[in-house]
């Protein structure tokens, strides 16, 4: 009963802290919507990340989880931008570091699922193109000349993070691809070498019967 209690209290507190203005700075271009508190806006930013935490608690299916920690992370990457422009630096690195660990999750969410050999009802398409996005923003924000070189550091390593883990989901996403084209070769190499002169199939290994 107390922790329904604390848990009733902490949505009420989210729900309150959510309804007040908030100021918003432009996202970039490649972001899907621009941010709204960060870590810089102390109690009220306390109170997105609760409501974060709520979507994920009464998010009961895998794939819903994943697509949650995928809506963080891109969050974190929009949090960072904003705090850039403000120049509110300090707390940079620690925002990154979450959007390492919500990118993390989420990958680790879909290879279970591929596992399973059920589908991954395009995530794994919206995680690939989330990455790419997401680092271009990171790409953007590394060059700008006020970052202080510790959150550039930081920026950088968390860009190549993005990267390996798109060139991980996208492999899996063009492996059915490679798969049928090397059925589809295997399949028209039998015909093929009909066409070729018996002289030709007698010296190549494998041919000679055919």
């Amino acid at each position: 009963m107390r922790n329904i209690s604390k848990l009733i209290l902490s949505m009420a507190i989210a729900f309150l802290l959510s309804a007040a203005p908030t100021t918003t700075f432009a996202s970039s271009q490649w972001l899907e919507k621009a941010p709204g508190y960060t870590p810089a806006d102390g109690i009220k930013y306390w109170a997105e990340t609760i409501k974060e935490e709520l979507w994920l608690l009464f998010s009961f299916s895998q794939d819903q989880k994943a697509h949650r920690y995928l809506e963080q992370a891109e969050e974190r990457i929009a949090e960072v931008e904003a705090m850039a422009t403000r120049k509110q630096f300090k707390q940079i690195n620690s925002t990154l570091m979450k959007y390492q660990r919500q990118i993390e999750k989420a990958k680790l969410i879909a290879d279970k699922i591929s596992q399973t050999s059920a589908p991954t009802n395009g995530f794994d398409e919206k995680l690939a193109g989330g990455l790419l996005r997401q680092e271009a923003v990171l790409n953007e924000v590394s060059q700008r000349q006020e970052i202080p070189a510790s959150q550039k550091e930081t920026i950088k390593f968390t860009m190549d993070v993005a990267l390996n883990t798109y060139d991980e989901v996208n492999s899996r996403i063009l492996e059915p691809t490679k798969s049928q084209v090397t059925k589809d070769v295997e399949q028209k190499i039998p015909n093929l070498s009909q066409q070729l002169p018996a002289e030709f199939r007698l010296k190549v290994p494998g041919l000679e019967g055919n």
